[in-house]
C-alpha cells in the first residue's frame, strides 16, 4: 500500500495522503490534520548535517496556518521525539501516526541547527480546502477562464508545490483572457479576501461582485511559488 517510503512521505496526521496510498474521501475528512511534509534521513544527509546518526524524519514544508505552522515547526527541523516515543527511524514515525486523532496535543522534540527545541503539536481537523477529491470545472466565458478543482491527481499533473490550495486555472483563451492577468497553472486562493477551493465559489464571487455594480474583484494568485494580488476585470 505505502509507495517510495525510503523517500519522502507527505502526510496530514493522522490521514496519510499523497504517495502513502488510497484514502476514501470520508476518512481523509474525518481524519486529524497536521500540515507536515516529511523526508526521511540516510547517510549521505546525516554526514552534511555532521551528525553521527541517521535518526529523526526531516520537516522539508510546513502547511501556511496549519497546526504545525502554528506550533512553531520550520523546514529543516529533524524530529526526534513525538508523543513522547524517540524517532529512531522514518518509519517509526509513520506507526505512531495512525493514533493521533482531531484535538490531540502532541510533545514533539525537534533538532534545529545543532540545538534540540521542544514543541506542542495541536492537531486540527482537515481544512474543507484539504478535502477536495472529486473534479469539478466552469466556465467564465467573458473571461476566457476555465477553472478546475485542484485535486491531488491535477496538483500532481500540473506539477504544483505540496500545500498549494485553491481553484486552479485550467485554460485560457488567449483572445477574450486579454487584459485579465492569469495563466494557465495559475492558482486562485482568494476572491475579495475570502478564501476558495470550488470553481463556484469564484464565480458566486464574480456574481456578488457584479450585481453590487463592482468593476473587478480582488484575487490572490499563487504561481511559481509565488503569491501575489491583482484584480480581475468583471466584463
Amino acid at each position: 500500500m505505502f509507495r517510495r517510503i525510503a523517500i519522502r512521505m507527505i502526510f496530514g496526521f493522522a490521514a496519510l495522503v499523497a504517495t502513502l496510498g488510497q484514502l476514501s474521501a470520508e476518512a481523509a475528512a474525518e481524519a486529524a490534520f497536521v500540515g507536515l511534509q516529511i523526508q526521511g534521513i540516510n547517510a549521505e544527509v546525516a554526514a552534511a548535517l555532521g551528525l553521527d546518526r541517521e535518526d529523526g524524519a526531516m520537516v522539508s514544508n510546513v502547511a501556511l496556518d496549519g497546526p504545525a505552522n502554528r506550533a512553531g515547526f520550520l523546514r529543516g527541523d529533524i524530529i526526534l521525539s513525538f508523543a513522547g516515543k524517540d524517532i529512531a527511524r522514518f518509519q517509526d514515525l509513520l506507526a505512531m501516526v495512525g493514533g493521533i486523532e482531531a484535538g490531540d496535543a502532541v510533545d514533539v522534540v525537534v533538532l534545529r541547527a545543532g540545538r534540540k527545541v521542544s514543541l506542542t503539536l495541536e492537531t486540527g481537523k482537515r481544512p474543507d480546502a484539504w478535502r477536495v477529491s472529486k473534479d469539478a470545472f466552469a466556465e467564465v466565458g467573458e473571461l476566457g477562464l476555465t477553472l478546475a478543482t485542484l485535486t491531488p491527481k491535477v496538483r500532481d499533473a500540473f506539477e504544483l508545490p505540496w500545500g498549494t490550495v485553491g481553484v486552479l486555472v485550467s485554460l485560457v483563451d488567449p483572445e477574450r483572457a486579454e487584459g485579465v492577468g492569469l495563466q494557465r497553472s495559475d492558482v486562485i486562493v482568494q476572491v475579495n479576501q475570502r478564501n476558495v477551493w470550488l470553481p463556484e465559489h469564484v464565480l458566486d464571487a464574480i456574481t456578488d461582485a457584479k450585481s453590487q455594480g463592482g468593476k473587478d474583484v480582488l484575487l490572490l494568485v499563487a504561481a511559481d511559488g509565488r503569491y501575489r494580488f491583482t484584480l480581475l476585470p468583471l466584463r
